[in-house]
């Protein structure tokens, strides 16, 4: 939320009490784990979400937030957020969301061991705050 937001001062908040806002989401077509996983945290609460904005980038939504239009619900992972905007640990508890990489393993691009690399280190990065398995498997 921007950090002007009247719950921006919080330490933790709950879904309940963010009931009310205005949500900014990342469009369904883009991110369609993401969009459900954000409506179900809310219906397991019997909350219909507010959904103002659909946002084709991530970018975007950051930007609305940090105007003030409304809230969102992002990953822990979102790293050097703007001065602008407080991240807030929700009170309940997240279901856990999966990462999946998969490439063939005949392609010889050298940009798949340097996307497998980055992602090696985000999942180090976060693993305190989210809960990864990693395992790897060939066919």
């Amino acid at each position: 939320m921007n950090s002007e937001h009247p719950l921006a001062n919080h330490r933790k908040i709950s879904i309940t009490s963010i009931a009310s806002e205005q949500i900014i989401v990342i469009n369904p077509e883009v991110s369609p784990d993401g969009f459900k996983h954000i409506s179900e945290l809310f219906l397991k609460y019997g909350i219909s979400p507010n959904i103002i904005q659909e946002c084709s980038h991530f970018e975007t939504v950051l930007l609305m937030v940090e105007a003030g239009i409304g809230i969102s619900i992002l990953p822990v992972a979102m790293v050097n957020p703007p001065p602008t905007l407080r991240f807030i640990e929700l009170e309940e508890k997240i279901e856990e969301i999966v990462f999946i990489i998969a490439w063939n393993k005949n392609n010889l691009n050298p940009l798949i061991s340097l996307f497998t690399k980055e992602f090696e280190y985000f999942i180090n990065r976060h693993e305190d705050g989210l809960i990864f398995k990693t395992k790897k498997s060939t066919p």
